[in-house]
């Protein structure tokens, strides 16, 4: 797979998959709403977030400027969240009448 990444004049990320003219993402500022300081910076941040889609290994982009990247959850983390999900709906399940 191979990502592109256009920075338009307000410095607004678009990354587009190979072929395609719409792009899949569209990040006008940092996620956490700051916004960018040049071009530079979001050009940086879109490199990240492409890594962490493209590395499995690779943490998740940085929310916000001077914020670590954090880590993606591991099988065993993801495996004991799919698990208390389960629990929490099976005891939903048995409070919510279903008549």
């Amino acid at each position: 797979m191979s990502i592109r990444i256009e920075i338009l004049e307000n410095n607004t990320v678009e990354l587009f998959n190979d072929g395609q003219e719409a792009p899949f993402v569209r990040q006008p500022q940092w996620p956490n709403g700051t916004a960018w300081a040049s071009a530079d910076e979001a050009r940086g941040w879109a490199e990240m977030h492409i890594e962490a889609i493209e590395v499995a290994e690779a943490p998740f982009a940085p929310v916000g400027p001077g914020i670590e990247r954090k880590a993606k959850p591991t099988a065993e983390e993801i495996a004991h969240m799919e698990s208390m999900r389960a629990d929490i709906q099976a005891r939903n399940a048995a409070i919510v009448p279903t008549e």
